[in-house]
């Protein structure tokens, strides 16, 4: 990013506010010492998503925009240059174009749709830090994560913080809409003096915080900022779809952030790209190269200090997730790199996996952890036959944890899934005690032996896997020299003694019977 320095003005003497509205020394009242050129990506936004307000004057290039300090981007939680973001210079381009639209009187509307890691969060935090370096007023709010539903809760949040700022207007220049304002925001008078009463109809609402954002954006533009919209309630999703319908010719960028789901905010943002209303950017899971940069970063090495076996591990456990790539990179540091077996599942990705999974219904942890113990891939069949729950309560489940992003279908094999990360696996299986894992370990290897009869193919070893587990020793010596013996058929010496060396597991069992019938 280029700074061009603009002339200073002298710094006025008196304390009060209106003394320093006008002043260029004034970090975050009016204006600063520095001004952010236009993105060149800017004038290529989409007129499909993009829309000028008739008669609305960009401001001036040469004026100063506002001049931020290191001190206030931390206070507004963003790097406001993207140096912290790997693998995401798409999404900033567009950002920063939103932005330069916002601050030039056109509107414009960006859905952020990932699975949870993917980093939408940290996209947004980064474009309130871009706004705020640019001069334009960012407002933001989320969706409560924890507690019941509260009605217009992100938007309550993103109004109170806006009343604490000199950004918001005279309620008054509303007329009757900022009567309806005032009920949202507590410790504000109603400009019309009228009896406390509901809210009103979620459009009065919705025009009424339009007409807000059009008077809070008019000389500088606006970011407004609602995340985590897939655990929102219906009063205020009918107020984002109204928003993102008529947001022209308001001088505004809304962003609005909720995970991959199937989900009410999900299904409005495939709408308004279908109705070509808003843009829906969909971030990427990092490559190989990214995850080492961004391990790299966040343990502050050079990417050649780390191991390249850990990084293969660390692109293999986190799918390029950015938030697995950083928890695990971390536990690999705590634990150390020359550790063969690897860190054991993060704490926080376990709870992570937990509240996601505890969403799905009373017996959606049970299921999905059976699939847990049967492999990273698993057969509906089987699943249903080590579960004994009901086929249709099994379908239900696995179908919800594709929403959940948990698992995912394992095309092109009919009626396989697979979880969409090994850690999500592994996070299941941690949970339980040791008696636990050993009654689950027993029963889906039960389930294979009725599933398919001569344990063929890969399931001769899993149930080898499975039995150990279970702690039934001389069953598992069998079958592990079992699957030896097929793999040394077939030329895989290296597999086969891997298996046979495996198989001495019971000491006091019949070494002939380990060994099977001579061929």
């Amino acid at each position: 990013m280029t700074f061009v320095p603009t002339r200073k003005t002298k710094h006025p003497t008196r304390s009060t506010p209106s003394a320093h509205r006008n002043c260029r020394r004034c970090p975050g009242i009016r204006s600063g010492h520095w001004r952010w050129p236009e993105s060149p990506s800017a004038r290529r936004c989409s007129p499909s998503s993009t829309r000028r307000r008739p008669g609305h004057q960009p401001p001036d290039t040469d004026a100063p925009f506002t001049a931020v300090s290191p001190l206030r981007r931390l206070q507004y939680g963003g790097m406001g240059d993207g140096a912290g973001l790997v693998g995401r210079d798409s999404e900033i381009e567009q950002l920063r174009a939103a932005l330069s639209a916002a601050r030039s009187g056109a509107a414009s509307a960006l859905f952020l749709i990932g699975e949870p890691g993917i980093g939408k969060t940290r996209l947004a935090t980064e474009a309130v830090g871009l706004a705020v370096e640019s001069g334009i007023i960012a407002v933001r709010g989320r969706v409560s994560t924890v507690g019941p539903i509260v009605p217009y809760r992100p938007l309550i949040e993103a109004l109170q913080a806006l009343s604490r700022t000199e950004n918001l207007p005279e309620l008054e220049s509303l007329g009757t809409y900022g009567a309806v304002l005032s009920r949202l925001i507590p410790g504000l008078s109603d400009p019309l003096g009228s009896t406390p009463s509901a809210v009103g109809s979620p459009v009065v609402v919705a025009e009424a915080l339009l007409r807000l954002l059009t008077l809070v954006g008019d000389k500088r533009g606006c970011l407004f900022v609602l995340d985590d919209l897939h655990d929102a309630d219906a009063e205020t999703l009918a107020i984002v779809e109204y928003l993102v319908d008529n947001l022209h010719p308001a001088p505004v960028a809304l962003l609005l952030a909720s995970r991959a789901e199937p989900c009410a905010a999900t299904d409005l943002a495939v709408i308004s790209r279908q109705r070509g209303t808003a843009t829906v950017l969909e971030p990427q899971p990092l490559n190989r190269e990214q995850v080492q940069q961004l391990a790299a970063q966040r343990l502050e090495l050079g990417a050649d200090e780390i191991p390249v076996d850990v990084v293969d591990r660390l692109t293999t456990g986190s799918a390029g997730n950015p938030f697995l790539v950083e928890e695990l990179a971390y536990a690999f540091s705590k634990q150390g790199f020359e550790e063969a077996d690897g860190p054991a599942v993060p704490v926080s990705v376990a709870r992570s996996v937990s509240r996601r999974t505890d969403r799905l219904g009373p017996n959606a942890l049970m299921i999905l952890t059976t699939a847990a113990v049967i492999g990273q891939r698993f057969p509906i069949d089987l699943l249903q036959h080590a579960t004994g729950a009901a086929e249709g309560e099994v379908v239900a489940t696995v179908h919800a944890g594709v929403g959940a992003q948990l698992v995912q279908s394992d095309s092109p094999a009919p009626d396989w899934y697979a979880f969409r990360h090994p850690l999500t696996a592994e996070a299941l299986i941690s949970d339980l005690t040791p008696s636990e894992r050993a009654g689950h370990s027993g029963r889906v290897a039960d389930a294979i032996a009725a599933r398919y009869p001569g344990l063929p193919g890969e399931w001769c070893a899993r149930s080898a896997e499975l039995r150990e587990r279970s702690g039934e020793l001389a069953e598992a010596s069998r079958l592990y020299a079992e699957a030896g013996r097929r793999a040394l058929a077939t030329g895989a010496v290296r597999s086969a003694i891997t298996l046979l060396v495996r198989a001495d597991l019971d000491p006091d069992g019949d070494p002939e019977h380990r060994a099977g019938p001579a061929r």
